[in-house]
C-alpha cells in the first residue's frame, strides 16, 4: 500500500530564500518610478516642428526633429558624429520644406545645423536636430499669399506642428498659430498625446509693414532632446529597471530581470486593448470557458508576439531603413482582418439550423420484469400469463445547437496570432538594449518571458470576463421564457462584438496608413 502523502515543507533556509526573492520583486515593482527623459509620444515616434518668420524679402525657418529611442537606434554609427548628422539631416529638411510666395517657389538654404543627444528609456538615447533655414524672394509690395508644405519623411507618423510670424510684415490671415503649443517639441500637451497634431502645411496672407519679429526660440538656450523630464508611469519605470539589470553581471540579477520582464508583460497586457475583451467575447460567442482553449490562445500569443518583436528588433538593431511607425499600422490591419474573420465565423456558427437526434430508450425495469417472468416461471395457464416485454423505442428530440460546441483549434490559433502579432514597444526596447550591451541571447529570452506575462494576463482576464458573462446569462435564463432569448443574445452578442473589434482595428490602421 502506498504510504500517506507527506506534506510539502520548506526548510528555514528555503523560506528565507523565497522571502528574499519575494521582497526583491516587491521592491522592484512597488518602488517609486524614476524620473527619466522618456518620450511621451512613444518609443518609435519621429516628431517635427517648423517655425516660419516672414520678412518682406526673405523668410527664416527653424525646423526641429525630435527622434525617440528606436529611431535614434536606427541611426547606427551616424550618432557618433553629431555635426555630420546635423548637416545631413538639415540638408534633407531644406529640400523637403517647400515655400511658395505669390505662387513662386523660394528654396531654402541651411544657415545653421546642430544635433544633441540625451538619455532615454531603457538606457537608450534620444536625439534632437535643429535646423535654421533661409529663403530669399522678391520684395512683398502688397497682400501676398504664402504657402509652406512639410514633405519631410513622407507619410511618417508623429507630432507635426507649424507656426508663422511676421518680421516687418503683418499676417492678415493664417491657417496656423503664432506660438507652438508643444514649446517646440519640449512639452507635449498631455491631452493631445492620443491624437497628436498633424499639421503638414500652412497658408498665410502677408502684407508689408509691421513690428519687428523673431523666431520663437531666438535667444533661448538650446533645448535638450525630449524636452523636460517626465515621470514615467510605474509600468514604464519597471521596463527601465529591467534594462538597468542587464548591465549587471551577476546571475541573480539576470534571474530577477526575467522575473521583472514577466511582470512587465503582465502589466502591459492590463493596459486598454491587447485582446482581453476580444478573448472574452470570442469564448462567450463560442459558449466555452475552457482553460485548455485559453491556454492554447496564450501559447499562440506568446509565440506570435515573440516572433514579431524579434523580427522588428533585429531590423532596428541592424540600422534598417524600415520605419517602425509604418510597421505598426500594417500589423494592426493584419490583426483586425483576422479578428473580423473570426467574428464572421462565429456569426455563421450561430446561424446554423437546429439539428435533431434520436435517443433509444429501453427502460431497464421493463427488461428486468420480462427476464424475471421467464426465469421463475408462471404456473397459470398460458392464456392468463402476462409477459411485460421491454419495448425499445426512439424519441426524436429537437435541440437548438446554435453557437454550441468549443471553438475550432484553428480559430483559437488565429485569435492568438491576432492578439500577439503587434509587437510591444517596451519589449522591443528591452531587446535593443540587450543587443547594445552584447547580450542578444538574453534579450531574446526577455522578450519570450515578456510574451508569457502578456499571455497569462490575457487568459486570466479573458476567462474571468467570459465566466462572469456566462453566469449572468445563466441567471437570466432561469426566468421562464428567457432561456432562448438569453442564449441567443449571448451568442450573437459575442460574435457581433468580435466583428466590431476587428472592423475598428482595420479602420484605425487604414487611417494611420
Amino acid at each position: 500500500m502506498l504510504g500517506a502523502a507527506r506534506p510539502m515543507t520548506l526548510s528555514r533556509r528555503g523560506c528565507g530564500r523565497v522571502l528574499a526573492v519575494a521582497a526583491a520583486v516587491a521592491a522592484l515593482v512597488l518602488a517609486p518610478a524614476p524620473a527619466a527623459s522618456a518620450h511621451p509620444l512613444g518609443n518609435v515616434s519621429v516628431n517635427h516642428f517648423t517655425g516660419l518668420l516672414l520678412a518682406d524679402d526673405h523668410a527664416l525657418a527653424e525646423h526641429i526633429v525630435d527622434l525617440a529611442e528606436i529611431p535614434t537606434t536606427q541611426l547606427g554609427g551616424r550618432i557618433d558624429d553629431l555635426e555630420q548628422l546635423a548637416g545631413d539631416e538639415c540638408a534633407t529638411v531644406a529640400g523637403d520644406l517647400r515655400l511658395e510666395v505669390g505662387g513662386t517657389v523660394a528654396p531654402f538654404a541651411v544657415t545653421d545645423a546642430t544635433a544633441s543627444t540625451a538619455d532615454g528609456q531603457a538606457g537608450l538615447t534620444v536625439t534632437r536636430v535643429s535646423c535654421l533655414l533661409r529663403a530669399e524672394y522678391p520684395p512683398i509690395e502688397s497682400a501676398t499669399t504664402v504657402r509652406l508644405d512639410d514633405e519631410i519623411g513622407g507619410s511618417q507618423q508623429g507630432w507635426r506642428e507649424i507656426t508663422a510670424r511676421g518680421d516687418g510684415t503683418t499676417l492678415i490671415g493664417s491657417s496656423v498659430a503664432t506660438s507652438s503649443i508643444s514649446d517646440r517639441l519640449t512639452d507635449y500637451p498631455s491631452d493631445l498625446l492620443e491624437s497628436p497634431l498633424d499639421i503638414r502645411s500652412a497658408t498665410v496672407t502677408v502684407e508689408p509693414g509691421g513690428p519687428v519679429g523673431v523666431l520663437e526660440g531666438a535667444g533661448e538656450a538650446a533645448a535638450g532632446p525630449g524636452g523636460a523630464a517626465v515621470t514615467l508611469d510605474w509600468a514604464a519605470g519597471l521596463t527601465d529597471r529591467v534594462a538597468g539589470m542587464l548591465d549587471n553581471g551577476g546571475v541573480a540579477w539576470l534571474v530577477l530581470a526575467l522575473v521583472a520582464a514577466l511582470g512587465v508583460g503582465a502589466v502591459h497586457a492590463l493596459a486598454p486593448g491587447h485582446g482581453k475583451t476580444l478573448l472574452a467575447m470570442y469564448l462567450v460567442g463560442g459558449h466555452t470557458r475552457s482553460v485548455r482553449d485559453a491556454l492554447r490562445v496564450g501559447l499562440t500569443v506568446t509565440a506570435a508576439h515573440t516572433a514579431s518583436v524579434l523580427a522588428l528588433g533585429v531590423l532596428v538593431a541592424a540600422g534598417s531603413s524600415v520605419v517602425p511607425d509604418r510597421v505598426y499600422p500594417v500589423l494592426t490591419a493584419v490583426s483586425g482582418l483576422l479578428v473580423l474573420w473570426l467574428g464572421i465565423g462565429l456569426l455563421r456558427r450561430a446561424r446554423q439550423p437546429r439539428t435533431a437526434h434520436a435517443h433509444s430508450h429501453a427502460p431497464a425495469v421493463l427488461a428486468h420484469a420480462h427476464s424475471a417472468a421467464h426465469a421463475h416461471g408462471d404456473t397459470r395457464p398460458p392464456e392468463q400469463q402476462v409477459h411485460p416485454h421491454a419495448h425499445p423505442h426512439a424519441h426524436p428530440h429537437g435541440h437548438d445547437r446554435a453557437g454550441q460546441g468549443s471553438p475550432s483549434r484553428g480559430g483559437l490559433v488565429a485569435l492568438g496570432i491576432a492578439g500577439g502579432v503587434v509587437p510591444s514597444p517596451s519589449a522591443v526596447l528591452l531587446l535593443v538594449a540587450a543587443v547594445g550591451l552584447g547580450r542578444p541571447w538574453f534579450g531574446a529570452l526577455l522578450v519570450l518571458v515578456f510574451g508569457v506575462g502578456m499571455a497569462l494576463t490575457l487568459c486570466a482576464v479573458g476567462l474571468t470576463a467570459a465566466d462572469v458573462i456566462a453566469r449572468l446569462g445563466s441567471l437570466a435564463s432561469r426566468r421562464a421564457g428567457w432561456a432562448r432569448v438569453t442564449r441567443l443574445t449571448v451568442t450573437y452578442g459575442g460574435a457581433a462584438g468580435v466583428c466590431a473589434i476587428g472592423a475598428a482595428l482595420v479602420l484605425r490602421s487604414a487611417l494611420a496608413l
